[in-house]
This record gives structure tokens, sequence and C-alpha cells, in this order.
């Protein structure tokens, strides 16, 4: 594969509710080395797809990966990702042009085709609700 992970980082943040005390998790994913029609298939670690296939098997790839399958087991829901490279060309599929990007979710973390021109390098932020007493995954991991 062309790309690769460079770093890894997870941490929690306590969301502010009145009643119980839980944290928002979220996930960074520095990755450099992209080209077009890659996929960035995030949400495929339970079988491995083509963005976990080329990252894992080295730092900070598997800690990446045992990363999103515990927050996968402690998280209610995604409630948001993005990036620098992302904000405003998310589009749905239906209506995707040439320069934009196609998202999806699935197994509750999003999916990314990068069509001409895909940008050299990007951040993702994932960020999901974890459950009720359910404390937040740490890690911190480069190349």
């Amino acid at each position: 594969m062309a790309f690769g992970l460079t770093r890894v980082r997870a941490f929690g943040i306590e969301a502010e509710e009145p009643l119980n005390k839980r944290y928002i998790q979220r996930l960074i994913l520095d990755i450099t080395g992209l080209v077009a029609d890659v996929d960035l298939d995030i949400g495929e670690y339970l079988t491995l797809g083509t963005f976990w296939t080329a990252v894992t098997g080295s730092e900070p790839g598997d800690t990446a990966l045992q990363a999103i399958r515990d927050i996968a087991t402690r998280s209610d829901s995604l409630i948001g990702f993005g990036g620098e490279n992302l904000a405003g060309r998310l589009r749905v599929a239906t209506t995707a042009g040439a320069t934009d990007y196609e998202a999806l979710v699935v197994n509750s973390a999003p999916s990314f085709t990068y069509t001409a021109p895909a940008p050299l390098s990007q951040t993702i932020v994932l960020e999901w609700l974890l459950g009720d007493d359910q404390a937040p995954v740490e890690v911190d991991a480069s190349a």
C-alpha cells in the first residue's frame, strides 16, 4: 500500500451530563501517502478491510486496531467524524462529484473512498459516546 498510519491517539473527554458520568471517546488517526481511489474503510475492523490490512503488522497500526476494537465494545454510538481535508467535502454517494469524498458508517465507524484528487496526508478524528460507567481507551503510538 502507498499509504501508512504515522500516529494514533485515543483519549476520553468527560461528557457534560447532569446525572451520568460518561465520556466522549476520541480517536485521532494521522495518515500519509494517500492517493486517489484509496479505501480508508476504517469501519471494517472486524474483517480487516483495505485500511487495516495496510496498516497492521507494525506500530502504530496494531495499537490503532486494538483501540478501535476496544472502543466498539464500550461505545453507545458514533457521534462524529471529520478531518481538515474533509471539511465541507462530505457528500452522500449518490451526489458525490469527481472531487468530493464519499463516506458511510460501518460497524459504528466511518469508511471513506477518496476520489481524485485525494489529499496526500489526512488527520481523521472520530468520536463516540461511551456507555454508562465505561472508561475511555487511552493510547498514543507513533511510527
